[in-house]
């Protein structure tokens, strides 16, 4: 019966191969997109997080006060560790003439610190830092205080002589919060009584940032306070699961027309195969027998189109993913793509696999209710189209 129900199923599909190649190729499309858009929506969170965590924060931060200092070299040998970068911050207030403003100072090593994140790369007016002594400022800040490149300015605390800095630079990233507070000077420059200790590990692409904090907290003072991404940046936590709805609903409404287009081949296969369907009842075929093959058909035809769509997903994603889709004019101003607009799409075992399940799994229920009408056929019926 298994042998005589596989041959019913292969000429069925190959007696109209024309038809059944243009199904199985239009199956075939649809999955390869719904497989590159996910990898696509996985390269936009990699982007978003590489973009947002390069303004500052890294991937991993932790803080603590007093001169405890870390183990720098077992830090950068942990596992999915890129770099780690060392900062101390300290508050108080610039004094610029009858201006003044409280912020925090953040002492920073700027070769490592270019290496790593924006600030570097958004100078809009003067240097980086370079030289001791010097302060790079927000824009905001800077136009609050009044000061340009060249101007100097005092930065006080209480019961502290004050300190004086030249402004080398003003940086714009667009980000309110960095451009209004942000004030930069070299590591050595920042107090370092009363200050608060930092470090930002970067990580590798595809670190898990919650088990770096924990490989990472072993070579950190006890009083340390590890902070991974995901906690400091909720707001973009919940954009990357909005992100995924979104994609969840649009491969529903992609499966749904794939599951219609699916039914409506199988039913116009029964009509042209109704005297064959009552001849096969006549012979003893039973109810059963008949729906199974109008099953198999549809499910040879989508898991065929679903291989086929995933090969060729899984193509284009990997050339997307080599050069990357630059997506610079439409994120130029999104403070989540500050520091670049490419994105690299990226292909995980759920945008490899789910399409083709899911895609089975709306073949399948797209063509139980064609089977059953097969099921149904009379000899009486098959009879009429003799």
């Amino acid at each position: 019966m298994f042998r005589l129900w596989t041959r019913l199923v292969y000429r069925a599909i190959t007696r109209r191969f024309a038809r059944s190649a243009i199904a199985c190729c239009g199956v075939a499309l649809g999955i390869a997109a719904l497989v590159l858009l996910e990898a696509t929506m996985e390269g936009v969170s990699d982007a978003m997080v590489r973009n947002t965590v390069a303004l500052h924060h890294g991937h991993v931060a932790a803080s603590w006060t007093g001169s405890e200092e870390p183990d720098l070299a077992r830090l950068r040998a942990v596992r999915g560790v890129r770099a780690v970068l060392r900062r101390r911050a300290c508050g108080g207030m610039l004094v610029s003439g009858r201006h003044q403003e409280g912020t925090t100072l953040c002492g920073v090593e700027p070769l490592q610190e270019a290496a790593e994140t924006v600030i570097a790369g958004k100078v809009v007016a003067g240097t980086y830092l370079r030289k001791p002594g010097t302060v790079l400022l927000g824009r905001g800040l800077a136009e609050r205080l009044g000061v340009g490149p060249g101007d100097s300015l005092q930065f006080h605390r209480p019961g502290h002589a004050a300190m004086p800095f030249a402004v080398c630079g003003v940086f714009r990233t667009g980000v309110e919060l960095l451009d209004g507070n942000g004030a930069f000077v070299l590591l050595a420059d920042c107090p370092n009584e009363g200050a608060r200790q930092e470090i930002a590990a970067f990580l590798h692409p595809g670190a898990d940032a919650r088990g770096s904090a924990q490989d990472l907290a072993p070579w950190l003072p006890a009083a340390a306070r590890i902070t991974p991404w995901q906690e400091a940046l909720a707001e973009l936590v919940q954009l990357i699961a909005l992100n995924h709805v979104a994609m969840n609903i649009v491969q529903i409404l992609a499966l749904v027309i794939l599951a219609f287009g699916v039914s409506n081949t199988a039913f116009i296969s029964i009509g042209e195969r109704t005297r064959e369907l009552g001849i096969l009842k006549a012979v003893g075929l039973t109810p059963a027998s008949i729906r199974w093959t109008v099953l198999g058909e549809v499910l040879l035809l989508v898991g065929l189109a679903g291989l086929l769509g995933d090969l060729a997903g899984c193509g284009v994603t990997a050339l997307a993913g080599t050069h990357g889709i630059d997506l610079s004019r439409w994120t130029s101003e999104n403070p989540h793509f500050i520091a670049s607009g490419r994105i690299y799409p990226r292909l995980t075992l759920r945008s490899i696999v789910l399409p083709v399940l899911v895609a089975l799994a709306c073949g399948l229920m797209a063509a139980l209710l064609p089977a059953a009408r097969a099921s149904r056929i009379t000899v009486t019926e098959a009879l009429r189209h003799v």
